[in-house]
Formats: structure tokens, C-alpha cells, sequence
């Protein structure tokens, strides 16, 4: 048990670290608007060209590089505070969504659509290479297992999938998971792990190459449950998210 000193130590540190975000945060703000400003100099310099100002251009000039120099430093600075603030944001809207049910996901039922679906059945994945707007080509992997712990699954597949010979670019894997009972624990679990996995590519790194969807399956009922991304069109993650819904006929 944390002595009261160690609890005051941590508490402090844990005001500190706020106070740091805040103030990376207001500076990279800033940057935002040093850039507004380096382009009012330019602006400022047509004016005082059509008025002839003396000097109009050196100042127009001269404004343009010291505030696109200080907005260039401020942004690079602190961009980070701005992704961990996006990513609290993305958070907190998605932590208030439900995961989506999906019916008719019994294996033989889903593998029978996969395969009206053109996917081919290679290396221990369900496979088929799609052409995108967005994203040009996306590779869909999916695997069904049957499995009692979902995190734990979800680190062994997503492993094997890096360890594998598989074409990792733009690639949706997609972990179909078969239990008998999808638990409150289990759906909780499920949610946080996808929400992680949506964030990482639309906040963190939207040039991932690579993204992952679990779903979990109640085998006794055939029903699926996962995260959706609603009204969201160019990540990987709401590719699948799409080719999901689409296999089992509830896309609209």
C-alpha cells in the first residue's frame, strides 16, 4: 500500500505533467496562428504594392520569415501535445459509442459469404485484395479461431500476422473470435483494445500501413459484436469496418 508522501509525490508529478500538456498545447496553438500571420505579411505585401509603400516589400518579406520561422518551431515543438489532446478528444467521443451486433457470424454461415465474397483461403487467412479511393489497394486478412481470452488471442494473432509472409501493405487484419457467451468483461475488454487500435490510425499515424479489427463471436447465438466507426470513410480500420457490415448484409 502507497504511503500518504508517495501518494502527495505522484499527485504532484501527475499536476505537473497537466501543466506541461496545457502549456505544449497553448504553444503549438500559437504556431497555428504564427502561421496566419506569415500569410497576413504576405497579403500585407500586395497592399503595399498597389499603394507603393516605402519599404513595403522588405517589410512584407522580412514579416513573412520571421513569423513562418517562429510558427515552423512552435508547431514542430510541440505537435506532440496537440496529438495527445486529439487523441483524449477522439477518446472521450468514442468511450460513449456501443459496440455494433452482428448477426448471422456463425462460422459456416460467415464462411459461405466469404466465399460468395471472392476470398480465397490461403496460409490459415481468408484473403482478397480490393481496390480503394482512398487507400488504392487494401489487403483483408481475416482469421477465425475460437478462443476464452480475447486479449491474449489478439497478441498471438497479431504477431503470427508480422512473423508471416503476408503483404503488410494496407493490410485490414481481421480477428473473428468464437466463444461460448461473449461476457460483459469480454465486451469491455473489446472495446477499449478497438478504440486503442482506431486511435492509433486516424490520430496517432494516419499513414499507417497496417491496422487490425477483433470481433467476438457468440457461438451459441451466431452474433458478432465490434466497433464500428460510423462516418468514416478513408482509414483502413473503417474499411474493414465497412467490409465487415457488408458481409453480413447489414451495410446500408
Amino acid at each position: 500500500m502507497k504511503d500518504e508522501n508517495t501518494q502527495v509525490t505522484e499527485s504532484f508529478d501527475e499536476q505537473e505533467q497537466l501543466r506541461s500538456e496545457k502549456r505544449g498545447l497553448r504553444m503549438f496553438f500559437a504556431g497555428l496562428v504564427s502561421v496566419l500571420i506569415a500569410f497576413g505579411f504576405i497579403i500585407a505585401g500586395i497592399f503595399f504594392q498597389e499603394h507603393n509603400v516605402k519599404n513595403g516589400d522588405a517589410i512584407a518579406l522580412v514579416g513573412f520569415t520571421v513569423f513562418g520561422f517562429i510558427s515552423l518551431v512552435l508547431i514542430l515543438k510541440n505537435i506532440s501535445y496537440a496529438l495527445i489532446w486529439e487523441a483524449e478528444r477522439k477518446e472521450k467521443k468514442l468511450s460513449a459509442q456501443e459496440l455494433t451486433s452482428l448477426p448471422a457470424m456463425g462460422k459456416m454461415t460467415l464462411q459461405q459469404s466469404l466465399s460468395q465474397n471472392k476470398f480465397q483461403y490461403e496460409n490459415g487467412y481468408y484473403y482478397r485484395k480490393k481496390f480503394s479511393f482512398w487507400k488504392d489497394w487494401v489487403r483483408y486478412y481475416i482469421k477465425l479461431i475460437d478462443s476464452s481470452d480475447l486479449s491474449e488471442a489478439l497478441d498471438r494473432e497479431i504477431n503470427n500476422f508480422n512473423n508471416s509472409d503476408c503483404d503488410g501493405q494496407n493490410a485490414c487484419l481481421i480477428i473473428i473470435m468464437y466463444q461460448n457467451g461473449v461476457t460483459e468483461d469480454t465486451k469491455t475488454a473489446l472495446k477499449e483494445i478497438s478504440t486503442d487500435s482506431a486511435i492509433a490510425e486516424t490520430v496517432i499515424d494516419p499513414h499507417l500501413n497496417a491496422t487490425f479489427l477483433s470481433v467476438a463471436v457468440d457461438s451459441l447465438t451466431g452474433t458478432g459484436y465490434f466497433f464500428d466507426l460510423h462516418k468514416s470513410h478513408i482509414s483502413l480500420y473503417s474499411h474493414g469496418c465497412r467490409l465487415l457490415k457488408k458481409l453480413t448484409g447489414t451495410s446500408k
